[in-house]
């Protein structure tokens, strides 16, 4: 979990995550919790240090000042301890299901394949609900002119290990999911 300066939204992320890890939890699964403060605002980091998580087996913080996503999430992978990676953003909330599905499915999946999520429900500057495709199903060309996927990822550790997340800085005109 990456956390910026989403103070406002952040207890509705921090809980929404927690129900996950709790549903998981309930069906056999350990989830451990890594959020990087990356030039964190001190408010959002005290929210995000002292929420009284229930589901996680463990929680680590880590203080970055990259002020980029991916070299963010690099911080954060490096610093988990479990098989799987799943990426949320502080102001991200995820259904109670999502990882206990994303772990079951890993387990067939195969160790170079990365999931996301099949619904994103959109809310704030634009209200919107947007389904996803296996990329078998999507146009390649969907590529060429826009990026078909968000920004939350589930899959092997060691996959992002090995291919790590570009410096895509928002001065550079990408915004942090970019």
């Amino acid at each position: 979990l990456t956390v910026h300066g989403e103070r406002h939204l952040l207890t509705r992320s921090l809980a929404s995550l927690d129900a996950a890890a709790l549903y998981a939890g309930d069906l056999g699964y350990r989830c451990e919790l890594v959020v990087v403060h990356d030039a964190t605002d001190p408010l959002t980091s005290t929210i995000a240090r002292t929420y009284p998580f229930k589901g996680f087996v463990a929680i680590e913080h880590v203080v970055t000042e990259h002020r980029s996503l991916g070299p963010a999430r690099n911080s954060g992978v490096r610093a988990a301890h479990g098989a799987f990676i799943a990426t949320a953003d502080g102001d991200d909330l995820v259904s109670i299901n999502m990882l206990s599905e994303m772990l079951a499915q890993a387990s067939v999946a195969g160790e170079r394949t990365l999931m996301f999520p099949e619904l994103l429900i959109g809310f704030g500057a634009q209200d919107f609900i947007g389904q996803y495709y296996s990329l078998d199903d999507e146009i390649k060309l969907t590529f060429l002119a826009a990026h078909p996927y968000v920004s939350r990822v589930f899959g092997p550790r060691s996959y992002f290990l090995a291919h790590p997340y570009a410096d895509a800085r928002v001065s550079s005109g990408y915004a942090y999911e970019d």
